[in-house]
């Protein structure tokens, strides 16, 4: 049985108008900012857990940023919201912050890590609406957990995360 988020999620989502490709304003986003040329870009969060968030909020400002703080060391100490790059032999989180003003939209700023893709384990699993991401870099002793949301694009893209050896695109 799957949960009324869920459920809600996805009659969202089945509203959104299908664009030809998805990922092309992370991709612009990123190219100025990357010297390598750009594979791929999407954007990712780190994971969340809905209980525990309404929990903290409700405990006071000390339980709020202890689960932020926990947060944040689940995610390997990347922001809230990242871009995360391929290009060629490299993976490069570009940290991203929402834009407080009419229209919103998020803004990419500076590189906050950069690992070689051949030296990466990627593991995935669903989480509803969502595709838990989990990346290991045995050279670094490193574990960042990271989540997106599910769609044929961002299946895809984390599957190119996992293959060092692509090229191309992800495509829906």
């Amino acid at each position: 049985m799957k949960a009324p988020t869920t459920l809600l999620a996805e009659r969202a989502m089945a509203k959104q108008p299908v664009l030809e490709d998805p990922l092309a304003s992370c991709r612009e986003a990123a190219i100025p900012l990357v010297a390598d040329a750009v594979v791929d870009a999407c954007t990712f969060s780190r994971p969340s857990n809905q209980a525990a968030r309404m929990v903290s909020s409700r405990m006071g400002l000390i339980t709020r940023q202890l689960y932020k703080k926990t947060q944040e060391m689940r995610a390997g100490g990347l922001p809230e919201h990242f871009l995360l790059v391929v290009t060629r032999d490299e993976l490069i989180a570009l940290e991203q912050k929402p834009i407080m003003r009419r229209g919103g939209g998020m803004e990419t700023g500076a590189e906050v890590a950069r690992w070689r893709r051949a030296d990466l384990t990627v593991s995935s699993s669903p989480a509803g609406y969502l595709i838990n991401v989990t990346l290991v870099s045995p050279g670094e002793d490193e574990q960042v957990k990271c989540c997106v949301g599910k769609s044929t694009v961002t299946e895809d893209f984390v599957r190119l995360l996992g293959d060092p050896t692509r090229q191309t695109r992800a495509v829906s």
